[in-house]
């Protein structure tokens, strides 16, 4: 297990999960091809810190740094809500999602969770409904999707600026 960048906090941090490993393993692969590996990729593939874990009828999901707060940074905003049956945490700077914690027996799309934080995704339109117990924000990104392309604005998907993970990828593994 390797230290990688963590954006978040910009500090090396072990990352011992699986899908890290799975993400390494097509890095280690493309680098022993002799593919050529643009020298973004490595932050741009791995992203932020993601985990998910089901204990009995209690599911667990952090991504992101979750546990951060206001003190961390003075444009950090905390943001909770919870009951008897489950518990979000959501750290946001700048309308962008920096740290998300859930607790209970419904778990959103952990890896939906996982893009918004390394795309930088503006959450403004679903920062209240992210600490619902029930929003799936698999459904804010099929909207978006649909939106995007009723309107003819499909390239807005994604910030020209910035290479998307699959692109990274591709270019990482041709």
């Amino acid at each position: 297990m390797a230290a990688i960048l963590n954006p978040q906090i910009g500090r090396y941090t072990p990352r011992a999960q699986w899908y890290s490993a799975f993400q390494q393993g097509r890095l280690a692969a493309a680098a022993l091809t002799g593919a050529r590996i643009p020298t973004t990729t490595e932050a741009g593939v791995l992203g932020c810190f993601w985990h998910a874990t089901q204990l009995g009828d209690m599911g667990v999901l952090a991504a992101g740094a979750p546990m951060l707060s206001e003190s961390d940074h003075r444009d950090n905003e905390v943001l909770s809500r919870g009951s008897a049956r489950f518990y979000r945490r959501l750290v946001v700077r700048d309308n962008r999602l920096i740290g998300y914690l859930a607790l209970g027996e419904r778990q959103p799309g952990g890896l939906a969770i996982k893009r918004l934080i390394d795309e930088r995704i503006n959450i403004q339109e679903i920062t209240r409904l992210l600490l619902t117990e029930d929003f799936d924000v698999r459904s804010f990104f099929t909207r978006r999707r649909l939106h995007a392309l009723q309107t003819g604005q499909a390239d807005h998907l994604v910030d020209p600026t910035r290479p998307s993970k699959s692109r990274l990828l591709q270019t990482a593994i041709a």
